[in-house]
């Protein structure tokens, strides 16, 4: 699905979710994920990001669910981007956003977004071609206003 142009960075909110999947660190807990904030709160906590099948292997497809909780209705407009980073130079640990898919939050859940617990699963959204050489998953949230 294309994006707008018109769509900026800095929007009224975007909750940026990071799963590293780097060997050493995958092979940790699932818990490993971090929240990437600007200076407005994010209008959802996150919980728990799980990946399903876990272990997930490189060049596998794998399901995203993230649980949550929001203080406040999210609306109609809200857009999700789910980009794939990669070594962008194998083995330089350059890091590159390689590939991204966007669609409208209500394609995932039911819009708006009631204040309360929350649960984004995105199901294999990228063919395995697309994940050979994985090593983070970010997820994206914003509005058009």
């Amino acid at each position: 699905m294309a994006i707008s142009h018109a769509l900026q960075p800095l929007l009224p909110f975007h909750l940026l979710v990071s799963l590293f999947v780097l060997p050493t660190i995958f092979a940790a807990s699932v818990s490993d994920f971090r929240i990437c904030q600007n200076s407005k709160q994010p209008p959802i906590k996150v919980n728990a990001v799980e990946v399903s099948p876990y272990p997930f292997t490189s060049g596998t497809n794998a399901n995203f669910t993230i649980t949550g909780f929001t203080s406040q209705e999210i609306p109609n407009d809200a857009e999700v981007s789910v980009g794939l980073t990669s070594d962008g130079t194998l083995g330089t640990r350059s890091l590159v956003t390689t590939l991204k898919r966007y669609s409208s939050l209500c394609d995932i859940t039911s819009c708006p977004v009631a204040p309360g617990s929350i649960v984004l699963t995105f199901s294999n959204i990228f063919i395995p071609q697309d994940l050979l050489h994985l090593i983070g998953v970010s997820i994206l949230f914003y509005t058009i206003n």
